[in-house]
């Protein structure tokens, strides 16, 4: 009888898990550098690995900046640690929906960009 109720238990443990429940990898993890910042019809481009962001898998952005960097309208305006809540399609940081676009190693983040709003773009960098 105990052999019938483990061999129960332990399938139930493995089937019943869905794959509902597995953890999807969002493309956007991964270490950027930023080298453009739109909104309302300003636009701002940054060197290349001047401002670096990096996604991780604990909903934290983590943000290094040369401390010469002007980033008087960005979202983040320090170096620091920021909490982001994403899909696959679109995030919240610092208050803000942006949908998320990736072509090729370019990711944008586009918060209304068509009627004036905010575009942030990055380039992957290989880590």
């Amino acid at each position: 009888m105990k052999k019938t109720f483990y061999i129960f238990f332990i399938s139930f443990i493995l089937f019943s898990c869905s794959k509902e429940d597995e953890e999807v990898a969002l493309p956007f993890l991964g270490k950027w550098t930023l080298i453009n910042y739109k909104e309302n019809g300003q636009n701002a481009s940054y060197q290349e690995n001047k401002i670096i962001w990096k996604f991780n898998n604990f909903d934290e952005l983590i943000v290094d900046m040369d401390s010469l960097s002007t980033t008087a309208n960005l979202p983040v305006q320090t170096s620091g640690i920021y909490k982001y809540v994403a899909t696959e399609e679109v995030m919240s940081l610092q208050g803000t929906q942006y949908a998320i676009r990736i072509n090729n190693d370019t990711l944008s983040l586009d918060h209304n960009s068509l009627a004036n709003g905010t575009l942030i773009q990055l380039i992957k960098i290989e880590e």
